[in-house]
């Protein structure tokens, strides 16, 4: 039988081993001991972060837009003056035709948690839709509003309005002067190629966005056939080398186009995207295409205007919509009755076939 004394000291030893083990199990802990902890403690952190997260979504955000061209590779921090378009996923505008400013943000209203997209354009300004290769890519599309404030800048180029260089060449790689020599010989029911055609942009600061080209012949033309299929070989610009360039172009509602849209030709530089993308053109940046063959059923006669053709640039880029269906659209002309184009048509060369 034990006695109370050897009890005592049975239950004491006891409170010294657990006193000895709780101590220690705070040392190894405060010394970071055990994985568990620390993560149940990020856990905690991570669902904190989330309710509070969702508890500011729906809430009002203030959105604030800036557009900077980046065309001018000397200064792509200037800002320009341009009209702005942003909308959410559900298709309303926060902001619908607001011209940004040079010197301060223009502001419009949204909610966290939001989905938008920003544009800014007119006949001489565009957003840019592709990565661009200076800049800090796509922040203002399908972009996620996170805060109760968000700041967007729209990066944006200038747009050349005048005319490009064009040229045309025989086989010779002479070039075809409206005419007046090396005509491409077209006899009946035969056809010739143009050996290539070529363009180039050379006004600096400013960018084209070449959605295609079209030719133009006369009514009673002896041309019949015009065709330019396969690869667009790029100059001057080290990140691209090619595109391509199709037959079967998209048609026009424009008033001044509908007595020259008779043959037209559509670039696509960029197949991994719904519809075909422009192909941009920088600063002295120039395209080859080539063969171009011209076919005709009756024979091309020297001298005769019936074998003129003349060649026009046309661009594409973003418009706001007028008609129901949605608000921003890409393409080559926007959708008003009295349809317009987006930038002015390039005039380019005119050849004739003999």
């Amino acid at each position: 039988m034990k006695t109370k004394k050897s009890q005592g000291m049975i239950l004491a030893v006891i409170l010294v081993i657990l006193v000895a083990v709780g101590v220690g199990a705070i040392v190894w802990m405060a010394a970071g001991g055990g994985a568990e902890p620390p993560t149940s403690q990020t856990v905690i952190q991570q669902t904190a972060s989330e309710v509070a997260q969702a508890t500011k979504s729906g809430d009002v955000s203030s959105i604030g837009v800036y557009v900077r061209g980046i065309s001018n590779p000397t200064d792509i921090n200037t800002k320009y003056a341009v009209p702005v378009y942003c909308e959410d996923s559900s298709g309303n505008m926060i902001i619908d035709g607001t011209s940004s400013s040079t010197t301060a943000e223009i502001t419009g209203k949204t909610t966290i948690g939001e989905v938008i997209n920003c544009y800014a354009f007119n006949a001489s300004f565009q957003t840019v839709s592709q990565d661009p290769s200076t800049g800090n890519g796509q922040r203002y599309l399908n972009r996620k509003i996170e805060s109760e404030v968000e700041h967007i800048v729209i990066d944006g180029f200038s747009v050349n309005i005048d005319t490009m260089d064009m040229d045309a060449y025989d086989d010779t790689l002479t070039a075809l002067d409206e005419g007046a020599t090396n005509n491409t010989a077209v006899g009946a029911g035969g056809t010739n190629s143009i050996e290539k055609i070529t363009l180039k942009q050379n006004l600096t600061n400013t960018w084209y966005p070449l959605g295609g080209l079209y030719a133009d012949v006369i009514e009673e033309s002896n041309v019949s056939s015009i065709s330019m299929e396969g690869n667009v070989v790029i100059k001057g610009n080290p990140d691209k080398t090619s595109s391509s360039i199709s037959d079967g172009g998209p048609s026009t509602d424009v008033t001044t186009r509908k007595s020259k849209w008779d043959y037209v030709f559509e670039i696509d530089d960029d197949s991994s995207k719904e519809g075909k993308q422009a192909l941009i053109l920088e600063d002295n940046d120039w395209i080859e295409i080539s063969p171009v063959t011209v076919g005709s059923n009756v024979g091309c006669t020297s001298g005769n205007n019936g074998g003129k053709i003349t060649f026009y640039t046309f661009s594409k880029g973003f418009y706001r919509k007028s008609k129901s269906g949605g608000n921003i659209e890409y393409a080559h002309e926007n959708d008003a009755d009295s349809a317009s184009v987006i930038s002015a048509d390039g005039y380019g060369v005119t050849v004739y076939c003999n």
